[in-house]
């Protein structure tokens, strides 16, 4: 079929298209979409009628002819077309738009994400909705010319038909006319604007005493509730009403137009029911498009309204028009809501929040009255969403927020920030009441989730921020609340903590810190000192630790449990863990010259840092370049490091041990532990965290997980070391418990670079 032969176009005036413009682009800001187009076909050409996007030229060029190809097929095919677009780098999408009699008007064609079909299906609704009204005005025209061209031809001898066809005609001009003020020149108007015009002008147009528009209830389909009512010259009061007891029950019933001309003795309850005095009634039902009935638009009077068969044919046209009204206002606040509410739960997303959070600090300055905003950051999700898999990711957020939402007061708001961060208001709450709120969400995400028959355990950590002491502006209290949970996250998570005139303070130091630690990384400033690894069994030095230290010239000895965090935090751990490295190698190299027997040195990895493009090929340059063998280096990673991301450190870890290094898993235990990484990770090493070895000597519950620990790693062949060991009765139960390796400080402290050499010297001696 070509081009041509499906083509029906007619002109569309210029307020729809300016109509259609702001739809566009409102489509374009909220699917950020990189261009959207408006094609129309005329005759066996496309031509682009509107559009709207951010292409730069040469993208323009490309993404234009995709777009017209697209739009080709999709008018053809009468279907959805998608084609992705290598130059823009997303998907383009092409919908065919329709006139009723089911000729082409055209085609949409959407620039972006794949999620953005579902909207561009919204707007064809839209524009189609449209079509159905030009369409409506433009067989009003046909029969208006069909109805002059018959009155022309009369004769004298048919003067009284010519009078009722004039009488008919000026109805019909009548009609054509509202249909014209309502729909041309109101377009995008008041909400409700359409239906107060539309009962008005019925009430003049059918000689009519009261006329109305009335919705069934969604939640109570037997009943219904006005949205427009006019009677006696004036404005009525919207009423809502059953069905049943009136008249509106037939044309519900029906789907059809219903008169009754006699209310009293028919439908005696009528007047209880709307409160309008009447002895006719005219009712049409308001159907969509698959006929399903959205409501009843209806007029009643006395015996002098207009002529039955007329007034039918009038009000019939007038409910095909408003019911493509309502399902314009329908999809209005569909689109409307989608934009201020996250499709994932259901709850308002950041704009909409920060909307309401304006709102109620415009209320509190009025009132004097306070506020709490708190930022809830779910613990541990990441790990949960990476090793589970993004399907259970999700389910777990849609029951964090409804968790959330049941923890809240009746007058607070809760909103899903985006990932796994939230935010909740709490109109006229202090701190007390913020952490009354915050121990109902604690004890909520205490009971553990079920998924896919896998136990999850949740917490949060949640920072509070209260109006007007650490904010009085929406941005400024979102960034205290914020700042305030990372210092929840920072003290162990699962907390609530308030922001304070402490948090600037350590904003500040963060910030010194920060750029000093820059500079020292730069300046190599930093140096390395080695905890020895001792085997349990005979006592001797099997290998170290490395660890980073730092002597600022300002901030003096500043401690590794600051600086590194502040490290992640500023983008540099990558370049701390690579000068830590180097340093390593240059003292294992100069050991080596000297003869020394080289032990294992263990060096800290970070996530960033693994992820780093070539660092396999890096690590494994450095170590060879020195004279030294990859299994001089064990590559130490935590739990959290190993979790994160594992699709992408499971092929960087499978590199690194083909090169000859091992990997050590460290903090074992502390993180979201599964036999599922252990076994499909190619580990030779495991850690047990210092916080079991703490109370080992007297804690049964920490022998037990100790226990554990060992024959899980000797069961799949690792070596398993006991960190934190600091006297002989932890010694003597790791020793029963078959423990490989242990560290802490009763064998030794940190030495410096030179005290382990010479304990290094001290060993090759004594063997």
């Amino acid at each position: 079929m070509s081009l041509k032969m499906i083509a029906g176009n007619t002109l569309v005036p210029r307020p729809y298209l300016k109509k259609w413009a702001r739809w566009l682009a409102q489509l374009q800001e909220i699917t950020q979409a990189d261009a959207i187009w408006l094609m129309s076909l005329q005759g066996d050409r496309l031509q682009t009628v509107l559009d709207s996007g951010q292409l730069s030229l040469e993208q323009r060029t490309a993404a234009s002819e995709l777009a017209n190809r697209l739009a080709e097929q999709a008018i053809t095919a009468r279907a959805v077309v998608e084609e992705y677009c290598a130059e823009v780098g997303c998907w383009c999408v092409s919908i065919p738009l329709c006139w009723p009699d089911a000729s082409v008007y055209g085609a949409l064609v959407l620039m972006a994400g794949k999620d953005g079909r579902s909207l561009l299906e919204w707007l064809r609704h839209m524009l189609e909705s449209d079509f159905r009204t030009l369409h409506f005005v433009r067989a009003i025209d046909q029969h208006k010319n069909l109805l002059e061209t018959r009155i022309a031809e009369r004769t004298d001898d048919l003067r009284m038909a010519n009078e009722r066809l004039a009488q008919e005609l000026s109805l019909t001009q009548r009609t054509a006319q509202l249909l014209r003020q309502m729909v041309i020149h109101v377009p995008g108007g008041d909400e409700h604007g359409y239906f107060h015009k539309l009962v008005q002008q019925l009430v003049q147009m059918l000689r009519a005493e009261h006329a109305f528009v009335a919705l069934i209830d969604d939640q109570d389909p037997s009943r219904a509730s006005t949205i427009s009512c006019y009677s006696g010259n004036d404005w009525h009061t919207n009423f809502n009403f059953e069905i049943a007891k009136t008249p509106c029950s037939h044309v519900h019933k029906r789907r059809g137009v219903f008169t009754s001309c006699d209310l009293d003795s028919e439908f005696p309850e009528t007047q209880a029911q709307f409160g309008l005095q009447a002895e006719t009634y005219l009712g049409v039902p308001l159907l969509d498009e698959a006929g399903c009935t959205l409501g009843v638009m209806a007029a009643m009077g006395g015996g002098d309204m207009l002529e039955a068969h007329l007034a039918n044919e009038v009000i019939e046209l007038l409910a095909a028009r408003t019911g493509s009204e309502i399902l314009r206002m329908h999809t209005e606040d569909e689109l409307r809501h989608l934009a201020l509410h996250d499709s994932l739960t259901g709850l308002p997303n950041r704009i909409h929040f920060r909307g309401r959070l304006e709102q109620a600090i415009a209320q509190a300055e009025r009132a004097h009255t306070h506020l709490a905003v708190l930022f809830i950051d779910l613990d541990e999700f990441k790990t949960i969403n990476d090793s589970l898999g993004h399907d259970v990711g999700d389910r777990v957020l849609v029951q964090a927020s409804k968790l959330l939402e049941a923890s809240m007061r009746d007058m607070d708001s809760v909103a899903r920030l985006g990932g796994d961060e939230f935010a909740a208001l709490l109109p006229g709450a202090d701190s007390l009441e913020a952490d009354a709120v915050f121990q109902r969400i604690a004890k909520a995400m205490s009971t553990p989730l079920l998924s896919e028959g896998i136990e999850l355990f949740l917490s949060a950590s949640v920072g509070c921020s209260l109006y007007p002491d650490d904010g009085t502006d929406s941005g400024s209290l979102l960034r205290s609340a914020d700042t305030a949970m990372y210092r929840a996250k920072a003290l162990g998570k699962n907390q609530l903590q308030f922001y304070a005139q402490h948090s600037k303070q350590t904003i500040q130091r963060d910030l010194v810190v920060g750029n000093r630690l820059r500079k020292a990384i730069n300046a190599g400033e930093l140096y390395v000192v080695y905890q020895p690894k001792i085997d349990l069994r005979d006592g001797t030095l099997v290998g170290a630790e490395a660890l980073c230290r730092w002597h600022d010239q300002e901030l003096g000895e500043v401690s590794p449990g600051e600086f590194i965090p502040i490290a992640e935090r500023a983008g540099i751990i990558s370049d701390l863990g690579a000068l830590v490295i180097k340093q390593v190698i240059a003292d294992l190299q100069e050991w080596q010259c000297q003869q020394i027997e080289v032990p294992k040195v263990a060096v800290n990895v970070s996530a960033k840092q693994l992820q780093t493009t070539e660092f396999t090929q890096w690590l494994a340059e450095s170590v060879r370049s020195a004279g030294l063998k990859p299994h001089h280096l064990v590559i130490e990673l935590t739990e959290s490091v190993l979790m994160e991301r594992n699709d992408i450190n499971l092929p960087v870890l499978a590199e690194l041990v083909a090169c000859g290094f091992r990997i050590s898993v460290d903090d074992f235990g502390t993180g979201y532990s599964s036999l599922a990484y252990l076994k499909r990770m190619p580990i030779s090493e495991i850690k047990i965290d210092r916080s079991f070895v703490e109370h080992l000597a007297d804690d049964q519950g920490d022998q037990a997980i100790a226990a554990a620990i060992l024959t899980l790693g000797h069961t799949l062949g690792h070596v398993v070391v006991a960190e934190g060991i600091e006297n002989e009765q932890q010694l003597r139960v790791l020793r029963a418990l078959h423990c490989d390796v242990g560290q802490g400080f009763l064998f030794h402290r940190p030495l410096s670079r030179t005290a382990f050499h010479e304990l290094l010297m001290h060993e090759s001696g004594s063997k």
